[in-house]
């Protein structure tokens, strides 16, 4: 897609020594941002020639992005790209909608807004004798409507499942003996959760967890089980997997922390 669709999010952070580090609670208790439902997609579809992208998220507000494409049989290529403006999610059944902002199709502008309905028949993978559904139809702009069959690739509604992030740390405050894992879980419906081991640290409890979904920040309060020792991991999840460490979650003296991250859907 023009626009690189986010399908990794993850999080680290390292504790230094408890006799060094002074740590406080955080002013506002923070909400479980990040377990929200979803539905994904890279597919061919059953119309021949067309394909699907997308990933919408049931925030408040809904965030996302879908890309649909057709290719010629003289192999060019039309595209548009459109934003997600609404997203709801029932079961393994998703109604997008969305208005797009770029095409080079001849008979589509920005501006025009339609609805996508899909149907995961099949998760995981994709099974050919009950396959996922995709029902497009035109509100403003154009009457059109399709409905299609998925003939290859993956469609998935999260309704049902959670987001795992695995948090490598490889330093804290430039000192690289300080390394640590985190895996932390979110699921729809309930609170997040997560568990910690350093290997210094031993095994850590973690707390307090909170997602900006708008700035892709994941922030959490992670104690030594070994002694009272607690510091507040906060980073900003860039794309390719960096961390970006953000200052200021919690009280304590961690200025910076790095590693690598990664995110599956069990």
């Amino acid at each position: 897609m023009k626009k690189k669709l986010a399908a990794l999010i993850a999080t680290g952070a390292i504790l230094l020594s408890a006799a060094t580090v002074f740590a406080g609670k955080p002013a506002d208790t923070p909400n479980n941002g990040k377990s929200h439902e979803k539905a994904t997609g890279n597919v061919e579809l059953s119309a021949e020639g067309r394909y699907l992208e997308f990933n919408a998220h049931e925030t408040n507000p809904a965030k996302g992005e879908i890309h649909w494409w057709r290719i010629y049989e003289d192999e060019s290529q039309n595209d548009f790209y459109a934003n997600v403006n609404i997203v709801s999610v029932v079961g393994n059944y998703a109604t997008i909608e969305g208005t797009v902002y770029e095409s080079t199709f001849g008979n589509i502008n920005p501006g025009f807004t339609f609805t996508l309905e899909v149907t995961d028949n099949s998760t995981p993978g994709y099974d050919e004798s009950n396959p996922d559904k995709v029902i497009w139809q035109w509100v403003t702009g154009l009457t059109a409507r399709g409905e299609y069959t998925v003939v290859d690739g993956n469609l998935v509604v999260h309704g049902l499942l959670c987001d795992v992030y695995d948090l490598d740390i490889n330093s804290v405050n430039g000192n690289s003996n300080y390394t640590h894992e985190f895996e932390i879980t979110f699921c729809p419906n309930e609170d997040p959760f997560g568990e910690g081991y350093g290997d210094q640290a031993g095994t850590q409890t973690i707390s307090l967890i909170e997602f900006n979904d708008l700035e892709n920040e994941l922030s959490f309060r992670s104690d030594y089980d070994s002694n009272s020792y607690y510091w507040f991991p906060s980073f900003m999840l860039e794309e390719g997997g960096s961390l970006n460490f953000q200052e200021g979650y919690g009280m304590d003296n961690v200025y910076d922390a790095t590693g690598t991250w990664s995110m599956y859907t069990e």
